[in-house]
């Protein structure tokens, strides 16, 4: 950094008006640390040249910061920073308790629900395409900061001073009320530095509660019931408010905001009626209810008007399914690709009040007859099976039982994958004893896996990352979305030349989860489990594949094909660094052997995660569908955006 120079280097203007941003205080700090204090003058120019420097800007009358940029080598001819304003208005309708009423003002950068909810929330999601889309609305993105202030008796309030890039969010509502205001605030282009700009009267724009009431003893329910939104309908003249206000909603209640976006549950109170305040309105919202046994789960599609309470009673014999008649649960237990049966496994089908117990006969049969029918379940198998390596000689598998029909039922089959002695084995890392949001890594590097996936001809391991080190990862399902990260620890044996693997798998507590196990940054096998117990019996083989697939980039003009465009590929696990890869002169960049989800899985999963960051051929930072057209992909780089999140 040099000061006193005779040219100009840099001009400060205000966002949303342009204007010269004239005597501002800017403090210059040099790589060395040395910090000068400047002015700019009366056309925003700050008289120093500036490289390597990092500066913070302030506006003296408010002291409100204006910007706080760093430069590597040499400082923009121009950069426009926040305006300094404030907001006053009037609230009416939420009481008259000026201390329970909320005046929630956001500013600053957008960005998107999901990017909000995993960088300011801190919250374990997983990036997942079209996720900014629920209940088909586009919900839209959201200011990065916000500031809280109260009215007076009169309902009047004034707020902080902030710096504004945009129009600024209000959201009003009083505590543990359902009555929610949101309103944007128009900045107009002759908006002067310093001005309070006026908000107007805001009222409640809607906001219902649901009752829940449970005549569930704690004896029916011993361990808890919890509430879910399955799907939401709005009426199409509301669906523009409503997506305002979903996307608003977590700076208010951010655990209703996860509920009502499908990505977490709400716990239902035994002692008494749970409210939940703050539901927009809906021409139907579906609902779906859990106990934490297999077979405990209702639902109820309710109505929500503007305001109001809407009810829901539950009884013991609803929730239960009484009198829905018996039927006859039967099935066969192998060794996997029709082989032997293992007799004497042990057979434990629940489905919550019920719990019914056998073993399998000499040839895997068994039968379990009279169990309710019309309510789903879960069967867990445990045995022994001879011949398999020591550690793994030994099986305890959980399976889901859909709803059974009254009367007899198809005979189901499971079978058992056991691993040969010559597998290799593996262990992850012991879990810790303090809650994390992490997978496991599976250790004990050796040499490389020389795998053999099935429908890949030209696949090969060169450059490859973890190609002996395959990662399993764990995520919470709800509602058929993949939740947060969850930890599992695991013993696990990998046949290299059939790429069949087997783990005993270690998981925090019960749940639904979807499990990876990643053999290379492109190929990999999945599976969903509904855990009773901390340890079960997972098994992979990576079976869906394509045998290549192509990507294609585009520049920024659509058209040029750039060459040397790094491409990275995170995984599903975060803990490896994603892998790498440039294109080709003409923008091709060809990947031999990728695996698409197994049948029975949720196909919006099948995609690829990309990460572009070339300042000059452009950026990307998204998902790519597979399998794509004839396996090729686009992938169309853009300008880079305000703030962007890397998986």
């Amino acid at each position: 950094m040099a000061s006193g120079q005779s040219a100009s280097t840099l001009r400060l203007v205000y966002a949303i008006t342009g204007r010269p941003a004239a005597r501002v205080a800017v403090d210059v700090t040099d790589p060395n640390g040395r910090t000068e204090h400047m002015t700019t003058d009366r056309s925003g120019r700050l008289r120093a040249r500036l490289a390597s420097a990092h500066i913070v800007v302030t506006h003296p009358e408010s002291g409100t910061m204006l910007a706080d940029r760093a430069f590597t080598d040499r400082a923009p001819a121009e950069i426009a920073i926040g305006l300094p304003v404030r907001v006053s208005g009037e609230v009416g309708g939420f009481g008259d308790d000026p201390a329970r009423i909320e005046v929630d003002c956001a500013y600053g950068e957008k960005l998107s629900i999901s990017d909000y909810q995993r960088m300011v929330h801190n919250s374990a999601l997983f990036v997942m395409p079209n996720e900014n889309t629920v209940h088909g609305l586009s919900l839209p993105s959201v200011p990065e900061r916000s500031l809280r202030t109260h009215p007076d008796s009169a309902g009047r309030f004034t707020t902080a001073w902030f710096a504004a890039y945009d129009d600024p969010e209000l959201v009003v509502f009083r505590q543990a009320e359902a009555a929610t205001g949101v309103k944007r605030v128009r900045v107009t282009k002759n908006v002067r530095p310093g001005a309070t700009v006026p908000a107007g009267r805001i009222v409640p724009s809607f906001g219902a509660t649901l009752e829940i009431r449970s005549t569930l003893s704690k004896s029916e329910l011993p361990r808890g019931l919890s509430v879910e939104v399955e799907s939401m309908e709005v009426a199409m003249g509301a669906r523009q408010e409503v997506a305002g206000y979903l996307s608003a909603l977590h700076r208010r209640d951010p655990p209703l905001s996860r509920f009502l976006l499908m990505r977490g549950a709400l716990p239902v109170s035994l002692d008494g009626p749970t409210r939940i305040a703050g539901i927009p309105p809906a021409q139907a919202i579906k609902l779906r209810f859990r106990g934490p046994e297999p077979g405990f789960e209702i639902e109820r599609t309710v109505q929500v008007p503007s305001r109001g309470v809407v009810s829901i009673d539950l009884a013991a014999a609803q929730v239960l399914m009484a009198g829905q008649g018996t039927a006859s649960f039967t099935g066969t237990v192998r060794v996997a690709g029709g082989g032997t049966p293992i007799a004497g496994a042990s057979i434990v089908y629940s489905s919550y009040p019920d719990q019914y117990e056998t073993k399998t006969a000499a040839d895997g049969r068994f039968e379990i007859a009279h169990v309710a029918s019309g309510r789903p379940g879960l069967v867990r198998i445990e045995g022994t099976v001879a011949g398999g390596p020591p550690g793994f000689d030994r099986f305890a598998i959980d399976r889901p039982v859909a709803a059974l029909s009254a009367g007899t039922n198809p005979e189901l089959v499971y079978e058992i994958t056991v691993p040969s002695r010559g597998a290799r084995t593996f262990t992850t890392k012991t879990m810790e004893t303090a809650p994390m949001q992490t997978s496991g890594r599976l250790g004990q590097q050796g040499p490389p896996l020389d795998y053999k996936f099935g429908g890949c001809f030209a696949y090969t391991q060169d450059q490859f990352q973890y190609v002996s080190v395959p990662i399993m990862t764990a995520f919470a399902v709800v509602d058929g979305a993949l939740g947060g990260m969850v930890e599992i620890a695991a013993d696990g044996s990998i046949e290299p030349d059939t790429a069949i693997a087997v783990f005993q798998a270690q998981f925090r507590g019960p749940g639904k989860y979807a499990v990876f196990l990643q053999y290379t940054p492109f190929v990999y096998d999945a599976q969903v489990v509904t855990i009773t117990k901390a340890t079960t019996t997972l098994q992979f083989q990576p079976r869906n594949n394509m045998n290549a697939i192509q990507i294609r980039v585009r520049g920024k003009d659509k058209k040029t094909a750039p060459g040397g465009v790094q491409l990275q590929f995170p995984g599903w696990s975060d803990e490896p660094d994603p892998y790498t890869q440039e294109t080709t002169s003409d923008g091709i960049l060809n990947i031999n052997c990728v695996s698409l989800n197994p049948p029975g899985f949720n196909t919006s999963w099948n995609y690829v995660n990309v990460f572009v960051d070339d300042p000059t051929s452009g950026y990307f930072s998204g998902t790519l569908s597979l399998p794509g057209e004839e396996g090729v992909l686009y992938l169309n780089l853009g300008e880079r955006p305000t703030s962007a999140v890397k998986k």
